[in-house]
């Protein structure tokens, strides 16, 4: 019979987010939300676990914890206030998209950057195409978006200004969109189908992750 249960790491680390999440989240969600972030106070926190480098690899510069580990995690937090995760967990979503990108000097000018900058990952309709990015969060500032399309992944820089919106949800985590015409393309590659799939499955993750929280 299969273990499903958590290792003493991973319980270890969800507690410790439980603590977090009853503690700073829970009592001040509205004031989060009407400020759109969360307070230094609990990004300290989060930096020092880490949340963004849970599930990157180790040779990458990060915890190398594991999928399952950011799943308890983000769920954990989630039950609390999931509003400012998109901000606060990066590169997050991007997560699929990073492991599949072959230029690993690219990467790690990513990685390197998310201490003060975003990333945002999309997935554009082969038939459709699409203009730019309908949302993305607020803070840090907006640097990096990863593209899937069909079978092609491309990683834009912005280089324009992006606009605040204004959405129901996320609300800790502020709101912006920007055309692609306001970005480089730094990078194209042509993955197989299967990387594909994974690099869509690795964002689907985070976003039932939180949902389920």
């Amino acid at each position: 019979m299969r273990d499903f249960s958590l290792s003493p790491e991973v319980e270890e680390l969800q507690a410790a987010a439980r603590r977090l999440a009853r503690a700073e989240l829970e009592p001040n969600v509205r004031q989060a939300e009407a400020a759109g972030c969360w307070p230094d106070s609990v990004l300290t926190i989060l930096d020092a676990f880490p949340l963004g480098g849970l599930d990157v690899p180790e040779h990458l510069g990060g915890a190398g914890a594991g999928a399952l580990a950011k799943v308890v995690m983000l769920e954990t937090l989630a039950i609390a206030d999931a509003s400012g995760l998109p901000a606060a967990d990066r590169p997050g979503p991007c997560i699929g998209a990073i492991l599949a990108c072959p230029d690993q000097a690219l990467v790690a000018e990513v990685l390197a950057s998310a201490a003060n900058a975003q990333s945002a990952f999309t997935v554009v309709d082969v038939d459709n195409g699409a203009t730019g990015l309908a949302w993305a969060p607020g803070w840090p500032r907006l640097e990096w978006i990863w593209v899937s399309e069909g079978d092609e992944l491309r990683l834009h820089q912005v280089t324009g200004q992006t606009e605040p919106v204004t959405v129901l949800g996320f609300q800790a985590s502020g709101a912006v969109s920007i055309d692609f015409d306001a970005t480089e393309v730094r990078g194209s590659w042509k993955l197989t189908p299967r990387a594909s799939l994974t690099v869509r499955a690795r964002a689907r993750l985070w976003g039932a992750a939180v949902a389920v929280g």
